[in-house]
């Protein structure tokens, strides 16, 4: 399988970006609806991102396509998982803590299209990252990623220029995917001044042995 470096978000409520996402050639695209999404323009995003899927497997047949959905606590889950057809290389599932989560959502989405999918799980709560080992090695999750922000919000900690807070748990979920042999991808970097801030985190996350990385549209 081609190494998944880079994953290119693009926000459900943009269908005028979901189309250009293929011009960067990134190695994976994610069709967000979650983050990237205001809560009012929610079932808008779900329409866009299901007319978006056909004609972007169209340009690009293998290319791994992935719908971000809303975290199974929220009342927007249920909803999101109409997004998923077998067009689709798997989903991105936010803001897990278990592993338990996991298998609740695949089971959900078998029961709602017939499908058992993939699943890159995001871990981006300070439970989340204690329990990454186990979500790693979850049936179904081939990839997971860091989520920052989140983290140090629910850490109840503060984001830095030099990002010790984040550097355990960048760590554990490095070492935890390490271990699961599945794909493991980096933090965003939101500073979009000069290229410099994203090739500084990049060289830091590569050395603590990230496979990729989430990248911003």
């Amino acid at each position: 399988m081609t190494p998944l470096r880079s994953a290119l978000f693009g926000p459900g409520s943009r269908p005028e970006i979901l189309a250009k996402l293929t011009r960067s050639a990134p190695d994976a695209i994610i069709l967000d609806l979650e983050d990237a999404v205001p809560s009012h323009t929610k079932e808008s995003a779900r329409v866009a991102v299901a007319a978006a899927i056909p004609p972007l497997r169209a340009l690009n047949p293998v290319l791994p396509i992935y719908v971000r959905v809303n975290s199974i606590t929220t009342g927007w889950f249920a909803d999101d998982i109409e997004c998923v057809t077998d067009h689709l290389t798997g989903i991105v599932l936010p803001k897990v803590q278990t592993p338990e989560t996991i298998g609740v959502a695949r089971s959900a989405i078998e029961e709602r299209a017939g499908i058992l999918v993939n699943v890159i799980a995001g871990l981006e709560t300070v439970l989340g990252v204690v329990n990454a080992a186990r979500i790693a090695a979850s049936d179904g999750v081939i990839g997971c990623y860091f989520g920052a922000e989140d983290y140090v919000l629910d850490l109840g900690g503060m984001r830095t220029r030099e990002g010790l807070e984040v550097l355990w748990a960048r760590t554990q979920v490095a070492v935890s995917c390490r271990l699961a042999g599945i794909a493991a991808f980096d933090q965003v970097v939101t500073d979009f001044s000069s290229p410099e801030p994203f090739a500084h985190d990049a060289s830091v996350g590569r050395s603590l042995g990230f496979s990729g990385k989430l990248c911003i549209h």
